[in-house]
C-alpha cells in the first residue's frame, strides 16, 4: 500500500503540479526535515516571488507529501485553468502559516503578504481569490471560499476627515473562524470577524467585527453585510452533499426534511 500511495502521489504531481517548482519551494522555505517530504505541491502556472526560509511555516505534526495544493487545477474548476496564473509574493520577515493539512488553493490565486497569514486544516480556496495581508489574517479550519473573493486587512490608502480632523488607522486584522462558507464574489475587508458556523452570501462585503454573535448558523449578506438569519449551516461532508444533490437532481422536491436523529455536526467537515 505504501508503494501504491507513492505512485499515486507521483501521478498527481505530474498531472497537477510543476515538479521543479515543487522541489524548489519546499527546499527553499521549509526546514529540511519537512522539505524532504514535499508537503506542498506547486501548480503548473504559479509565480513565486521573494522566497526565503521561513516565509511558509507548517505548524502541525508530521507533515506528509502533498498535504497542501498551491495553485493547481481541479475537477471543480469554474474558470478555465489554462488562463489562470497564480502568484505568491511574501515580503521579507513575513509568515504564511499552515496549521493543518488538506489545504487547496486553486489556480488563479494571489497572495501578497506583508504580515502574518494563518490557515487551518481542511480549507478550500477556489479559483481567482486574492489575499492581501498588511498585518494579520487568520483563516480557520473546515472553510470553503468561493471564486473571485478577496480578503484584505488594509484600506491601502490614508483618508483625512475634514470634519473631525482625524486620519484613521488603515490596518486592522481579519479573522474567519471555523466552519465558515464564503460564497463567490465576496470582499472580506479590514476589521472583519466572521464567527464560527457562518455563511456569507454571494457578492457580500464583510467589514465589521461580529465576534459578539453567539448564535449558530449565521447568514451574513449585503454590502455592507448584516446578519440576516440564524440556524443555517453548510453540509461540507462530500459524501452527504453528493447524496443530497443526486436526490434533488432526480426529483422536483423543494426540500428534504431530515429526521430527528439527524446530527448536522457530523457533516461540518469534508471527510
Amino acid at each position: 500500500m505504501g508503494a501504491l500511495k507513492k505512485i499515486r502521489g507521483l501521478i498527481k504531481a505530474i498531472r497537477y503540479g510543476n515538479v521543479l517548482k515543487t522541489i524548489y519551494l519546499n527546499l527553499r522555505v521549509l526546514p529540511f526535515r519537512q522539505a524532504i517530504r514535499m508537503p506542498i505541491l506547486v501548480g503548473k502556472n504559479v509565480q513565486l516571488w521573494n522566497l526565503h526560509k521561513g516565509c511558509i511555516r507548517l505548524s502541525y505534526d508530521s507533515p506528509k507529501t502533498f498535504d497542501i495544493f498551491f495553485g493547481f487545477s481541479d475537477v471543480i474548476n469554474i474558470l478555465p485553468p489554462k488562463r489562470e496564473k497564480s502568484m505568491f509574493r511574501p515580503s521579507y520577515g513575513t509568515v504564511l502559516e499552515f496549521r493543518g493539512k488538506d489545504v487547496k488553493l486553486l489556480s488563479g490565486f494571489s497572495i501578497f503578504n506583508n504580515g502574518y497569514i494563518s490557515i487551518g486544516t481542511d480549507v478550500l480556496i477556489n479559483q481567482h481569490c486574492n489575499i492581501y495581508c498588511a498585518k494579520r489574517i487568520t483563516i480557520g479550519s473546515h472553510i470553503g471560499i468561493g471564486w473571485n473573493t478577496q480578503i484584505i486587512d488594509s484600506d491601502f490608502h490614508l483618508v483625512y476627515d475634514i470634519n473631525t480632523r482625524k486620519i484613521k488607522n488603515l490596518f486592522k486584522a481579519v479573522t474567519i473562524s471555523d466552519n465558515v462558507w464564503i460564497s463567490n464574489g465576496c470582499s472580506i475587508s479590514k476589521g472583519a470577524f466572521i464567527p464560527s458556523n457562518s455563511i456569507v452570501a454571494s457578492g457580500s462585503v464583510v467589514n465589521k467585527d461580529y465576534s459578539d454573535v453567539e448564535t449558530v448558523g449565521n447568514l451574513f449578506a449585503g454590502s455592507p453585510a448584516t446578519l440576516k438569519k440564524t440556524g443555517l449551516v453548510r453540509i461540507f461532508n462530500i459524501q452527504k452533499e453528493v447524496e443530497l444533490k443526486h436526490h434533488f437532481m432526480k426529483t422536483n422536491d423543494d426540500f428534504v426534511v431530515m429526521g430527528d436523529d439527524f446530527d448536522y455536526t457530523k457533516y461540518l467537515t469534508r471527510s
